[in-house]
């Protein structure tokens, strides 16, 4: 299992990983593990990456979900 974790100012740690080679991203820790989609969201298409793209897909994806809390008026993270 490939993990990556972000360390941020506002929300602590934020780990990514994923269970099997080239499988889906998810973000969290084992059971409690979300599994995140394009766009910076929860829904819509799955990511997936390898233990190689890991850190490139988990950065973008934060970017984004950072972007979309804003516009949305979010100030909760999870």
């Amino acid at each position: 299992m490939a993990t990556f974790t972000i360390n941020t100012r506002n929300h602590g740690k934020v780990t990514f990983f994923v269970r099997d080679a080239g499988g889906y991203v998810y973000i969290g820790t084992g059971a409690n593990g979300k599994q995140i989609c394009a766009g910076g969201d929860y829904l819509g298409a799955a990511l997936m990456a390898t233990a190689d793209t890991l850190e490139s897909v988990a950065r973008k994806w934060h970017r984004q979900h950072l972007a979309l809390m804003r516009k949305n008026g979010i100030t909760t993270y999870f």
